[in-house]
This record gives C-alpha cells, structure tokens and sequence, in this order.
C-alpha cells in the first residue's frame, strides 16, 4: 500500500469520525431542548400553583378575584388593590412564559393552554381594566402579542361556570 491509499483512507475515517461527532452532538442537543421544556414546564406549573394556592386557601381573596373579574368597579379601594397585585403576579408568570415559548423553551403544545388561561381572563371586563392601567409594567413584545390576540369567547370564567350571580355591590 502507498501513502496516497494510506492518506485516502485516513480522510475517509476522519469523515466518518465527523459525521458521527456531528450526530452525537445532535442527539445531545435534542435532549438538551427536551430537559429544557420540561423543566420550563414545570416551573410554569409551579408558578401558577403559587399563584393560585391562596386563591384557594382564601375565600375572600377568591371573592376577590371573581368579583374583579367579573367588573372591577365593584370593588373597594382595598380589594381594587388586592385585585391588581393578583393580575400582576399572573400576568408576570405569562409574560416570562411567553418569553420562554418564544425562545422555544416552552412546547408549543404546552403554550397554547397558557395562552387560552391568559386570553380568557385578559380579555374579561376586570382584565381589561387591569391592562388600560397597568401594561406598561411588560415588555413592548408582550404588550404588542396581548394587543394582536383574538376574542376568546369560548372561554368561560370560574363565576360563569359555577352558575354564581355575582353581586353588584361588594361587600369590602
């Protein structure tokens, strides 16, 4: 054998070590994006779990919510505010969930329920309200995808689900 043959077989191993190295390193980088996802998932079910766990715990504090929801103007200046810290905390957890989605962190599967929860409650009289005031605390990005979002009028808020006539005057 000769140095030409010797030098040919040794560029077509080393073709071959590259083409394996790149496939490895593929395989590490879809797995990679899928730790990643789960991970993101988890902590946006996590975040939503914190969000809600007093909403839960708290009768009045549900009350508050649903009331808030539903017209905003029923409330006291104290339960305005609560409602207000509420739909911050959930609208923050959306936007960096957003975020995440955007950067291809999040399923899109996973998103499109996120994406229906928030649409549904943005776009409700007491979340309209919410967002006149306050949208200026997120991103332009955020604040532009909230803007270019469809009616959601299948969705149907934890008051209208449980048949619940909410009362016009509040009793903060």
């Amino acid at each position: 054998m000769n140095w030409v043959a010797l030098g040919a077989i040794g560029e077509l191993l080393g073709a071959f070590a590259v083409v394996g190295s790149l496939a490895y390193l593929a395989t590490q980088i879809i797995q990679n994006t899928r730790a990643i996802r789960a991970t993101t998932t988890d902590t946006a079910v996590r975040g939503l779990r914190d969000w809600i766990r007093p909403l839960i715990q708290d009768a009045e504090l549900s009350r508050i919510f649903r009331l808030g929801i539903e017209d905003w103007h029923d409330l006291d200046s104290d339960g305005k505010a609560r409602f207000f810290h509420m739909m911050l905390g959930f609208m923050k957890t959306l936007e960096n969930l957003h975020f995440q989605y955007q950067k291809g962190a999040l399923d899109p599967g996973v998103w499109a329920g996120w994406e229906y929860l928030m649409t549904g409650y943005i776009q409700s009289p007491g979340g309209q309200a919410y967002w006149e005031h306050r949208q200026l605390a997120f991103s332009a990005d955020f604040r532009s995808y909230i803007a270019g979002l469809p009616p959601n009028e299948n969705f149907a808020r934890v008051a209208q689900l449980t048949g619940e006539v909410l009362e016009k005057t509040a009793r903060l």
